[in-house]
């Protein structure tokens, strides 16, 4: 195929994909390239996060890469029909997700077991499935206007800065300059201790607090405003409809028994919020699967 087809997946244009498919199906250049755009991204889609959380790219990356663009290439470019093998994996992608251990799994992602690592590709992309559905951003309800975090603005860099309006409730506006910042939902100021200082919670990797179930992309400006608040103060000063979109409801009305020790309130905190994530990607591939 790779013969009979030269192209670098990597380095696909969408100009040159539908140039392939509209020099393969000359007649449908109207409404059937439309549907065609549209279950290209749905696809995509059910692929990505599939994949992703499902612990295909644990090992091998660079063999599996190939043989899912040669994959991809054939079912979006060629437009090749699914076959029914194909359907039975996908399925079976879909109920593993969040189900490989020493991977992605729960004891994984709540730092249960200690003897394995989350990998950075997992914790990037649970930072970008929230992000993908376009978040309200942590910024005082009280002092700020809604304002909504999008995928494009993580694609032009998370080191660069993007301009944006913010609209305060005093009917004045603020011209900022923004960064997407990686941040902790539970602030770990709220964990330090006497023993612990927040820089050695963050140099912590197995503290269930750094796990990516407690992280999520916020704006500089609402990370520099909420760092040192307290969680109780922090939680009441973000609009709910915020920390619902960040799939983290829960860390609202959370209260710590009195016989339970911290880092078991903690990983509560966390089983809550990837059942929570889990359910969230689950039913959104469901519905994906159907269209």
């Amino acid at each position: 195929m790779i013969e009979k087809h030269p192209i670098s997946a990597g380095k696909t244009s969408y100009q040159h994909v539908k140039k392939l498919y509209l020099q393969k199906h000359p007649r449908s250049a109207g409404k059937t390239l439309n549907r065609y755009h549209h279950n290209c991204r749905t696809y995509q889609i059910i692929w990505y996060w599939t994949y992703i959380f499902s612990g295909r790219y644990r090992d091998a990356q660079n063999q599996k890469s190939l043989e899912d663009c040669i994959f991809l290439f054939k079912h979006l470019v060629l437009n090749n029909n699914l076959s029914k093998d194909d359907i039975d994996s996908l399925n079976k992608r879909k109920d593993a997700i969040f189900t490989s251990t020493t991977y992605c799994d729960l004891d994984t992602l709540t730092r249960i077991d200690k003897n394995s690592k989350v990998p950075t590709a997992i914790h990037n992309a649970i930072l970008q499935y929230v992000l993908s559905n376009n978040p309200i951003d942590f910024l005082p309800c009280d002092d700020y206007e809604q304002h909504r975090l999008t995928a494009w603005e993580i694609a032009r860099g998370i080191n660069s800065d993007y301009q944006v309006c913010l609209h305060k409730k005093n009917n004045q506006t603020v011209n900022a300059s923004i960064k997407l910042q990686d941040h902790h939902i539970y602030p770990l100021g709220a964990a330090k201790s006497l023993n612990s200082s927040t820089k050695e919670l963050r140099a912590n990797k197995d503290h269930p607090l750094n796990s990516p179930l407690n992280r999520t992309y916020i704006s500089n400006i609402a990370n520099g405003i909420i760092s040192s608040m307290q969680p109780d103060q922090y939680f009441s000063g973000v609009d709910s409809k915020a920390l619902s979109d960040h799939l983290a409801s829960d860390f609202i009305t959370a209260q710590r028994a009195q016989s339970q020790s911290d880092i078991d309130f903690y990983i509560e905190l966390l089983k809550q919020r990837f059942n929570t994530l889990k359910l969230k990607l689950t039913t959104e591939l469901e519905q994906l699967w159907k269209l």
